[in-house]
């Protein structure tokens, strides 16, 4: 989950340690590309199909409105889940510094592998996705056009805030084409972000909360015209996920590397929503990885 933070990346700007070939950055294009494909197939199926154009509910691969039913909600929720729980469960163990020194692999490939899993695991969950036909739905604003359309803004506006967020830090690091290829693409292409003595990189959402790729994500989540029971099983999994894993994991592992700077930028800068004080103080916020 290190992803998220304002951590700058440096092992771009050492390519000496980057053992980089025509096959690592074959790899690293095709793992980009397929995150990519995961990522908005994601965004697209989060959506109801009357809510989209005709010409884009067609040809869309995956849908909760349309997806594959089962008579119990229980039922639906145990299957939805494991999915869920696969994503979580690799997502934080491959994250972890102690699991990337045991695997060993090659820095051209690392990050690619990272993105490999987690946006399968993404796409897991789409694809064996199911909803309770016996449920009626949590809420259901169809009746109410502007209502919906207020749902609809917040959550692309949550998918604008997400993407242009891995712009802000080290976007082509962040989903390892830069190491496959072993050149710092994004000082190529001007957008390496200015950074601080300690490694902190703060510009442009960094400077309004900590985690902005975690608030497009629980925007996406939330902002729904319709939610069914299924979904909200869903929106708080992943909100209970992406709470203790960047308060317990990630800002530990983060504050091991930059130590108080980084402590100084949490207490001044709130987590996941300008105005919003901390849910887990700082101090308290300090399990260490084993």
């Amino acid at each position: 989950m290190k992803v998220s933070s304002a951590v700058s990346s440096t092992s771009v700007n050492n390519n000496n340690d980057v053992t980089a070939s025509w096959a690592t950055a074959s790899f690293s294009v095709a793992v980009y590309a397929y995150s990519v494909f995961s990522l908005v197939s994601w965004w697209f199926f989060l959506v109801p199909n009357h809510f989209l154009p005709d010409a884009v509910a067609k040809v869309k691969l995956y849908s909760m409105d349309t997806a594959t039913t089962v008579p119990s909600i229980w039922t639906a929720s145990l299957q939805n889940m494991a999915a869920m729980c696969a994503f979580g469960f690799t997502h934080s163990i491959f994250a972890r510094k102690s699991v990337k020194k045991w695997m060993a692999l090659p820095m051209s490939v690392e990050r690619s592998f990272f993105c490999l899993q987690g946006t399968f695991f993404l796409h897991l969950i789409q694809m064996t996705w199911v909803e309770a036909s016996d449920a009626a739905n949590v809420w259901d604003l169809t009746n109410f056009p502007q209502m919906t359309t207020v749902a609809l803004a917040l959550f692309w506006m949550g998918s604008a805030v997400l993407l242009s967020a891995t712009f802000a830090l080290d976007h082509f690091h962040m989903f390892g084409v830069s190491q496959g290829f072993g050149l710092d693409l994004n000082g190529m292409l001007g957008l390496t972000p200015p950074k601080s003595e300690s490694g902190l990189a703060t510009r442009w959402h960094y400077r309004i909360v900590a985690h902005p790729i975690m608030t497009g994500a629980l925007m996406n989540l939330w902002a729904t015209p319709i939610m069914t029971p299924c979904r909200l099983v869903l929106a708080m999994f992943l909100t209970s996920y992406i709470v203790g894993a960047v308060t317990r994991l990630e800002e530990p592992s983060i504050r091991e590397d930059l130590g108080g700077a980084y402590d100084e930028y949490l207490k001044k800068t709130p987590r996941f929503f300008p105005a919003v004080p901390h849910m887990v103080s700082v101090q308290k916020s300090s399990l260490k990885e084993t």
